[in-house]
């Protein structure tokens, strides 16, 4: 499993940056069907160290494989709880995850 990934995108300077790296690298995991390791990924993320736009990176990149991916449909959950608690309104969250639920 790749152990840093998570640590490693936590101290990227950036936005850009970050997601950039989650597309690169989860993407790469996903095309060599490491499922089981980006399931585990996904459990581990601490939605509070991340930004708003990496979370939904995460969220984008995995999208076409959720099938695969049964800790997904919890880390959406997690995901809008924690936009909720950043005082998103219900119309900001709903229009940053409609198209990656």
């Amino acid at each position: 499993m790749d152990v840093d990934l998570l640590e490693e995108i936590k101290h990227t300077t950036g936005d850009v940056q970050g997601t950039n790296l989650v597309y690169d690298r989860i993407d790469g995991m996903l095309l060599e069907g490491r499922f089981a390791e980006v399931n585990a990924l996904l459990e581990r993320v601490v939605e509070g160290h991340y930004s708003t736009k990496i979370l939904v990176g995460f969220l984008t990149i995995t999208k076409a494989a959720r099938e695969h991916l049964p800790a997904r449909a919890h880390f959406v959950e997690r995901v809008r709880g924690h936009l909720q608690k950043q005082l998103f309104t219900a119309g900001e969250i709903y229009n940053l995850l409609r198209r990656v639920e």
